[in-house]
């Protein structure tokens, strides 16, 4: 097992230590280590997806 290498989601990749935008646009997620990502779980609403 490769636990250096990139992270693979929501078609996007990666490194490991990376955090970034999920695509719901208001939770984010990172890289922990190779194909290993954690999000948040933030319930979203119509301002944090830029809404009015």
């Amino acid at each position: 097992m490769n636990c250096k290498g990139p992270c693979t989601f929501e078609g996007g990749y990666y490194k490991p230590g990376k955090s970034f935008k999920s695509s719901d646009g208001c939770n984010w997620c990172k890289c922990v280590k190779s194909d290993v990502v954690t999000c948040s779980a933030n319930l979203c609403s119509k301002k944090n997806k830029g809404g009015y």
